[in-house]
């Protein structure tokens, strides 16, 4: 609701854009201020409504529009149970996170991933036998496992949160196998 000041503001400015003379006669009270008024009211409500959709239009300020921006950005995250509820600033950090979040395929961009979220992972790379290159102990499979990649973590129980996220973000043409240790 705009504040007294800002409608009288507006009305002024509206007065101002009549013309002079007799027919528009400024006199308190008069059928003319109270039009002039009730206009006035929805112009300082618009412009209110305008100023505050600046800060609508930032996902870390919004809040009338955290589910717009929710949707936009592919949240909430299917890999995320639906029993863990968010508050409002933890639903803008996670915009934000996604907004700027840069994928990678890289080892590190996993390992990176998996600390994010709690996890102390290893990644294996297989390839297949090379003689002169493989050496003793390296893990090779044959010309397929050369898209294959293992997670390794030290976590004794399956983590769906983590196959989750890393089926998704890995690369389409791999195979991720999990080792829980």
């Amino acid at each position: 609701m705009p504040t007294e000041a800002r409608i009288t503001e507006h009305r002024q400015q509206l007065d101002q854009l009549l013309p002079p003379g007799l027919l528009w006669t400024r006199r308190p009270g008069s059928n003319r201020e109270k039009l002039l008024t009730a206009i006035a009211a929805e112009s300082a409500r618009f412009e209110e409504l305008t100023l505050a959709l600046i800060d609508e239009a930032d996902p870390r300020t919004t809040s009338d529009l955290l589910d717009e921006w929710e949707a936009y950005v592919g949240l909430p995250d299917p890999c995320v149970p639906t029993s863990i509820t968010f508050t409002d600033d933890e639903r803008r950090a996670q915009i934000v996170a996604r907004l700027q979040a840069n994928g990678g395929q890289s080892r590190q961009f996993f390992i990176d991933l998996a600390a994010a979220i709690g996890f102390t992972i290893t990644i294996t790379e297989f390839t297949t036998f090379q003689v002169g290159i493989s050496g003793a102990g390296d893990p090779v499979g044959g010309e397929t496992w050369v898209y294959a990649w293992q997670v390794n973590t030290a976590t004794d129980a399956r983590s769906p949160i983590l196959e989750c996220l890393f089926h998704r973000l890995a690369p389409a043409h791999t195979v991720v196998i999990f080792n829980y240790i």
